[in-house]
């Protein structure tokens, strides 16, 4: 996610001196590896759900003959 701020600003009229601004480029680069990381792991979990844990956790869906739509969960044995 990249913004405009303040600094942005400053830098753009030239009002910041080069060692801030190399600074401000290795601030940046950090943030961007950062989000870099912070993306994998969401695209990684992205498709997780409960049912996903559910079946992790050895629960599974059981077929039943009932007047109710539900779905029932018991123990995977």
């Amino acid at each position: 996610m990249s913004t405009y701020d303040f600094m942005d600003l400053l830098k753009d009229k030239g009002h910041v001196p080069e060692i801030i601004e190399q600074e401000l480029d290795i601030i940046e680069e950090f943030e961007q590896s950062v989000n870099e990381v912070i993306e994998f792991f969401e695209e990684a979990t992205m498709d997780y759900d409960f049912i996903d844990l559910l079946q992790d956790k050895g629960y599974a869906m059981v077929s039943l003959a009932s007047n109710d739509n539900e779905p029932i969960y018991s123990v995977a044995g």
